[in-house]
């Protein structure tokens, strides 16, 4: 990040399959002190985005980077694990919504772990079908909720899941959006 000396910072990509692995930080001499907004665009569709922007250790205190652009279709991705994990500066990503349809195991594990900060994305409807935790982040939006609960894809008849969110915002959902959680065979916990 800090070889940019930017505050922005675009990446453009072609012909790429995988952003797995692009900004992985394990060590702290490594964290970013410049970069607040990151702008990704990739013309192809991504199939592993595996610890794409993970930040973990003593690197995991970036508070710099708080926006994500992301214009990247992610409807033929099967690895979302670790995806942002440890960004606990950021706090809105912004661009195409999340695809999550290709992902049939646990490849959601711990996509916003430790993302305190986090407070809008957006999920693509209904294509959310396996358990989905968000657990960490106490400050989603109102439309960042409605766009989760809208992009849990409807599993009657079929294997019930779970959606775990953070106590703050499960206290904060209506007895409605509780309602068509439920009603989609999904089990909410907070």
């Amino acid at each position: 990040f800090n070889v940019f000396g930017k505050a922005k910072v675009e990446l453009n990509f072609d012909k790429l399959t995988t952003l797995a692995s692009l900004v992985r930080i394990t060590q702290g001499a490594y964290k970013n002190t410049t970069v607040e907004h990151l702008i990704i665009n990739c013309s192809t569709q991504i199939t592993s985005m595996r610890e794409m922007l993970y930040s973990n250790g003593s690197s995991s205190d970036d508070t710099v980077l708080k926006k994500l652009t992301f214009n990247v279709d992610t409807s033929k991705c099967t690895d979302f694990v670790n995806t942002f994990m440890g960004r606990i500066g950021l706090e809105n990503i912004e661009g195409i919504p999340f695809d999550f349809s290709a992902i049939n195991s646990t490849a959601l594990t711990s996509i916003f772990k430790s993302c305190r900060a986090l407070k809008d994305f957006r999920v693509k409807p209904n294509s959310l079908k396996v358990s989905f935790t968000i657990a960490d982040s106490p400050n989603l939006s109102d439309k960042t909720i409605q766009s989760i609960i809208d992009g849990l894809a409807n599993l009657t008849g079929g294997t019930a899941q779970t959606l775990t969110l953070h106590a703050t915002v499960g206290g904060n959902l209506t007895d409605i959006q509780k309602a068509t959680i439920t009603a989609k065979n999904w089990t909410l916990v907070y």
